[in-house]
């Protein structure tokens, strides 16, 4: 059919919708990704962020096809292929030093802040080079009660509904003298 003023030529369901679900659907895995980094509301939104992933690489992929000729001049491009190798060495990083994680894989400064966390008062005060009563001033200086030394700060945080980020901002703040 011949496009006219009168009468548009019927679009094909790629051109139609590859570039439009691709940028939706990017939209929502850039959001939820950028929250689940910084664990907000991941425990909600991590399953939906790898799914929804999923179907972003089914959506660049329909891009990919409707847009196939652009796509070839964009791969005999230097610095398209430098760009890659970058990503590539990057994401290589990422793996080699969680291969080499004390922890078996992950990020080791997570693992230090859960240890950290489940680590009783008492135990954690001589790491952080003070007395464990000075650890007890800082918390209840910031309105958080201390019901034993034995108490590690993530208990403590559960039962008083304290982030225990918070937590950790008190402990390492020196107590006024």
């Amino acid at each position: 059919m011949i496009a006219t003023p009168y009468a548009p030529a019927k679009k094909s369901f790629l051109a139609t919708y590859a570039t439009a679900l691709t940028t939706a659907i990017f939209l929502v895995v850039g959001v939820t990704g950028v929250l689940v980094f910084f664990h907000i509301g991941d425990k909600y939104l991590k399953g939906a962020h790898e799914w929804l992933g999923m179907a972003f690489v089914l959506a660049a992929g329909l891009h990919v096809a409707r847009h196939w000729k652009g796509f070839l001049t964009l791969m005999a491009q230097k610095r398209t292929w430098a760009l890659s190798a970058a990503s590539a060495l990057a994401l290589g990083g990422f793996m080699l030093s969680a291969s080499l994680a004390p922890t078996g894989g992950g990020n080791p400064m997570k693992a230090m802040v859960d240890v950290t966390a489940k680590a009783p008062l008492a135990s954690l005060a001589p790491v952080l080079g003070v007395e464990p009563d000075q650890l007890v001033q800082r918390l209840e200086a910031g309105g958080v009660e201390v019901a034993s030394l034995k108490q590690p700060l993530e208990e403590i945080a559960k039962s008083q509904g304290k982030p225990l980020p918070m937590l950790f901002g008190l402990i390492l703040k020196p107590t006024a003298k």
